[in-house]
C-alpha cells in the first residue's frame, strides 16, 4: 500500500470516531486504562520527556501556548499538545509551533490501527498518544500538554509532570465535573502529583483551597499569580526575576493573568531542570506566541475593513470580557456577533451578557448534535430583546462572510467549531 493511501485510510479512520466537540457525551470516556495500554503498545513514547501539564477552565490553551513559545525562544525543542483543533487534528500536536502534517498523522494511524482497535481507544486518547509519539520522534526537550477535560480521569493524566499548572477554575462541564467550584477544582487538582511544583492562576477562594490542599498533600511548592507576581505597567516582577517591556499577545485583562501564569511555570520548569530564565526569551515568547507556538483565535483580527475578530471563548467567564473588549474595538461601527454555542453551556448567562452591550447577533447552525440549535438560540435572544438576525446555515457561511461589507464589525465566537468553520471559508 502506498504512503498516500495509508495516510488517507488512517485519517478516515480517525475522523470516523466520535469527537466530544461534535458528538458530546457519547465520545466522553474518562479513565486511564485504555491510554495506558495504547502508549505501552507504542513503546511508551512519553517516558523520559519532561512535562509541563496544564489544566484549568479558562485560559489553559493560551497559557500552554505561551509556555511553549517562551521555552522555544529559550532555545529548547518543545512539543505542545492542545485541544480541540480548528482545522485539522495535526494542530493538536505541534513541535516548535509547527503542526503534525496530515500525511504523518494518517500514516502513523494506519500503522498502529490494529493496536488502537485492540485498546478500544477514544478519539481523544488516540490524539494524545499520537502527540506523544510525534514528540518522541522529534526528540523534544520537553512537552507542554493541555488537559482535555477535568484532570483526574483525563487521558493526559498518565503523564508524570515536572511542573503542574492550573489556570482559573470556573463553572463549566458541571454535568461531568461537579456543580461547585470546589468539586471542579478537585477534579483538576488530579494532575498535581510527584512532588512537582504547582503554578496556580487567579482562583476563587473555594477553588484555591482545593488546589492548595492537593499540592500540600503531595509536597510540591506552590506559586500563585496573586501572591508571587506583580505588574507595574509593562514590567512583571516575580520572586525569581524582573521582566521589562512586556507586550503579551493576545492582550486583555484576563490574558495578562494567563501570561503571568505562563511566566511562573517557565521559571519553575527552568529551575527544576537547572537552567536560568532569560528576559529576552520571556519577552519574545509572550509577544510572538502565534509564530513560536501556533496559537490562534484569541481575539485574532483577520480583517480590518470590515473588522472581523475570531475568538474561541465558549463560556460566560470568558465571553463577558470578550464582549466588552470587542465593543471597545468596534467603536464607531455597529458591533455584530456570529455565534454558536454548545448546548451544555450556561446559555441563560450568555444571553444575559448579550442583552447589555447592544450587539446584533447572527446565530450559526453548525449542524452538530452537541450544539444548541440555532433556531433555539435565536428564540432565546429574541425573548431577551437582543437584536438578532436570521439563522445562518453552514452552507450559507461563505456567502454571509462575502456579503459582510466595509464599515461593519463582526466577532466570531462561541466555540472552536464556529471559528474553524469561518477559517475554512477565509483561508
Amino acid at each position: 500500500m502506498s504512503n498516500d493511501l495509508k495516510a488517507l485510510r488512517g485519517l478516515d479512520y480517525l475522523m470516523a470516531m466520535p469527537q466530544y466537540g461534535r458528538a458530546g457525551d457519547v465520545a466522553l470516556r474518562p479513565g486511564l486504562s485504555r491510554i495506558t495500554r495504547l502508549l505501552a503498545g507504542l513503546g511508551n513514547p512519553e517516558r523520559g520527556v519532561p512535562v509541563i501539564h496544564v489544566a484549568g477552565t479558562n485560559g489553559k490553551g493560551s497559557t500552554a501556548s505561551w509556555i511553549a513559545a517562551m521555552l522555544t525562544s529559550h532555545g529548547l525543542r518543545v512539543g505542545l499538545h492542545t485541544s480541540p483543533h480548528l482545522r485539522h487534528a495535526g494542530e493538536r500536536m505541534r513541535v516548535d509551533g509547527t503542526p503534525a502534517s496530515v500525511d504523518w498523522l494518517g500514516r502513523r494511524l494506519e500503522e498502529h490501527r490494529a493496536h488502537i482497535e485492540e485498546c478500544q481507544a477514544s478519539y481523544f486518547e488516540v490524539t494524545v498518544a499520537m502527540s506523544l509519539l510525534r514528540f518522541a520522534e522529534a526528540n523534544v526537550d520537553l512537552a507542554v500538554v493541555e488537559v482535555g477535560l477535568g484532570g483526574r480521569l483525563d487521558a493526559t493524566n498518565v503523564l508524570v509532570p515536572t511542573v503542574s499548572v492550573v489556570t482559573t477554575v470556573s463553572l463549566d462541564h458541571t454535568h461531568v465535573l461537579g456543580d461547585t467550584l470546589a468539586a471542579i477544582a478537585g477534579e483538576k487538582a488530579g494532575i498535581i502529583k510527584n512532588r512537582a511544583p504547582v503554578v496556580l492562576g487567579r482562583q476563587a477562594p473555594e477553588a484555591a483551597s482545593a488546589l492548595e490542599a492537593r499540592a500540600a498533600s503531595h509536597g510540591g511548592a506552590v506559586f500563585s499569580v496573586e501572591r508571587d507576581a506583580d505588574w507595574e505597567g509593562r514590567t512583571l516582577r516575580t520572586a525569581s526575576g524582573r521582566y521589562t517591556h512586556l507586550y503579551p499577545e493576545p492582550q486583555g485583562g484576563h490574558q495578562r493573568d494567563n501570561a503571568t501564569t505562563a511566566v511562573l511555570a517557565v521559571e519553575a520548569f527552568l529551575e527544576q531542570t537547572g537552567r536560568a530564565a532569560f528576559a529576552t526569551s520571556i519577552r519574545r515568547g509572550l509577544r510572538h506566541v502565534r509564530l513560536l507556538a501556533g496559537l490562534r483565535a484569541r481575539f485574532e483580527t483577520v480583517s480590518t475593513d470590515p473588522l472581523i475578530v475570531l475568538d474561541v471563548a465558549h463560556n460566560p467567564d470568558a465571553l463577558g470580557p470578550l464582549f466588552e473588549r470587542f465593543g471597545r474595538a468596534a467603536t464607531g461601527r455597529s458591533p455584530e456577533i456570529l455565534l454558536a454555542l454548545m448546548a451544555d453551556k450556561d446559555i441563560p448567562s450568555v444571553v444575559a451578557l448579550l442583552a447589555q452591550p447592544g450587539f446584533t447577533v447572527h446565530p450559526l447552525d453548525l449542524g452538530s448534535p452537541r450544539a444548541l440549535p440555532a433556531a433555539e438560540l435565536q428564540s432565546l435572544l429574541k425573548d431577551a430583546d437582543v437584536p438578532v438576525g436570521p439563522v445562518v446555515e453552514s452552507s450559507q457561511l461563505g456567502a454571509f462572510l462575502r456579503d459582510f461589507g466595509g464599515g461593519r464589525a463582526l466577532l466570531v465566537t462561541g466555540s472552536h467549531q464556529v471559528v474553524g468553520s469561518v477559517l475554512g471559508c477565509l483561508e
